[in-house]
């Protein structure tokens, strides 16, 4: 990395002629727009863009957009990113500074912008699993049971990815869960943690269909990343 920065925000705004080179990466961003126009600006990792530097960036940012009307909605750690968003409509908003650059197909896998809901009551997921999932740029959370599973998918419909589901979990019916996600989503994809069959009516057809794949009781990390990363690329 240079001394100093090619990003540094107070040498950036200079003037016209000094573009901030930002990445808007559509499967991502759209998770947060709902019907708001965003500026998504990635920080180039050899940039060592701090944290107060980002913020002084979005406060240059912030001048050449309608006052009183923008937020700013930090990303997962892992992308190190700003979003900049302002009520509007459905476009993307440009200044004379930022260039838009379109990712390639490797930097979208790499940063999947869909949520993984983890269906577990292991305290070994929030220690340790959780941990390296997001590590790896993965957006996740875990949820204590089906029923929360189901709440969860249905208030960020289309924003989810596979649904993990530990066949260990205490008061969580696996197949009365998958059957339910399937209402909702007839696309749903879960993932199964366990040697386990599963209970209830394990010859149902549809359940098995929505299954992506399974996890044994002890799985290694490659393993995780591998299922999950393979369900995120579909």
């Amino acid at each position: 990395m240079s001394q100093r920065s090619q990003m540094d925000p107070p040498r950036s705004f200079t003037g016209p002629e000094r573009r901030i080179h930002a990445v808007y990466c559509t499967a991502h961003t759209e998770y947060h727009v709902r019907g708001r126009t965003c500026v998504a600006v990635f920080p180039r990792a050899r940039d060592g863009l701090t944290g107060k530097g980002r913020r002084a960036l979005y406060m240059q940012l912030k001048a050449f957009l309608r006052p009183g009307s923008s937020t700013m909605y930090p990303c997962p750690p892992a992308l190190g990113s700003i979003l900049f968003f302002s009520d509007g409509v459905r476009r993307v908003v440009t200044s004379p500074l930022v260039e838009i650059v379109r990712p390639s197909r490797e930097a979208v896998l790499k940063y999947p912008p869909k949520e993984i809901l983890v269906v577990t009551d292991v305290l070994e997921w929030h220690l340790s699993h959780l941990r390296v999932l997001k590590e790896r740029g993965f957006r996740a959370r875990v949820l204590p049971g089906g029923g929360e599973a189901v709440v969860a998918y249905s208030e960020a419909w289309g924003d989810v990815g596979p649904v993990i589901l530990d066949l260990s979990t205490r008061q969580t019916e696996a197949v009365e869960t998958i059957d339910t996600l399937m209402l909702l989503d007839s696309s749903v994809r879960v993932i199964l943690v366990g040697n386990e069959a599963l209970p209830g009516n394990s010859q149902s057809v549809p359940v098995f269909n929505s299954v992506a794949g399974t996890l044994p009781r002890q799985f290694r990390f490659e393993q995780l990343l591998a299922v999950v990363g393979r369900e995120l690329k579909r």
